[in-house]
């Protein structure tokens, strides 16, 4: 049967990774390349989407002039990105929003009295990208976390972030406990969330200056070398039956606080 213009091409492994390389950075989804189009489009280099994302992201006006615009099949998006959850949409970033650990610890950033957000252990993706979101609408000024213990950022957190990844400055250091530390001798005051016999309510927190919530994954907790440095506990009351929030939906309620 002769092929017409409208037929699909079939996959190809080589084309789909043409021009790119593993060290590339990605923002995978509708609403996360909305947003990265809107406050970051200075750091997009292309555009990769299928014909059909393509066709409404136009309609909506969301694609800058002289965007670079390449059409992908799903599949080839599949394969580039390691999940299938783009929504035939993601933006090739030229830099990521991480920041040297230094710059949070200089006089000059932590005279603007920040609110910082560390995660200790934190492996959900979606938690992690859940917390990003949080983080940026309450105008939190940088998440921390260690190389080793918390998930990296990948396409599955930008989208779940819906572009926070891209506009919350963070900074991956080797030893959180240390990090902790430079940040205490600078005057930071550390908030661990636990649920120890002299823990706070946040809405009862007043404290001068810049501070830093700690925050642990779900099974283990903050790690006792944090707990050990943290200034005081700050908790959620529960009123109903189940007697816990999950990490991201804690750790909202709690930056909402301390952002006010």
């Amino acid at each position: 049967m002769r092929k017409t213009q409208f037929e699909k091409k079939p996959f190809d492994k080589k084309r789909a990774n043409a021009s790119y390389s593993p060290s590339d950075h990605f923002v995978c989804g509708r609403n996360a390349v909305r947003e990265v189009l809107q406050h970051r489009s200075e750091l997009v280099v292309d555009l990769l989407c299928t014909a059909a994302a393509k066709e409404e992201l136009s309609k909506e006006g969301a694609i800058p002039e002289g965007t670079l615009l390449q059409i992908r099949s799903g599949k080839e998006l599949d394969y580039l990105l390691h999940t299938s959850s783009h929504q035939g949409v993601c933006a090739r970033m030229s830099a990521s929003s991480e920041t040297d650990f230094d710059e949070l610890c200089s006089d000059d950033a932590l005279a603007k009295s920040p609110v910082y957000l560390a995660l200790d252990g934190i492996q959900d993706p979606h938690n992690l990208g859940a917390l990003f979101r949080a983080a940026e609408c309450f105008g939190i000024a940088a998440i921390i976390w260690s190389h080793n213990r918390t998930v990296s950022i990948t396409p599955a957190v930008t989208k779940v972030s819906v572009g926070a990844t891209e506009l919350v400055a963070h900074s991956k250091v080797g030893n959180l406990s240390q990090a902790m530390k430079r940040l205490k001798e600078k005057g930071v005051w550390l908030l661990a969330a636990a649920n120890g016999p002299n823990a706070k309510i946040p809405s009862e927190v007043d404290l001068p200056g810049p501070k830093c919530l700690i925050l642990g994954s779900e099974g283990e907790g903050i790690a006792h070398a944090l707990q050990e440095l943290a200034d005081l506990e700050v908790f959620i009351p529960m009123q109903g039956k189940i007697d816990s929030l999950n990490v991201s939906q804690a750790g909202a309620i709690i930056l909402s606080q301390l952002a006010r």
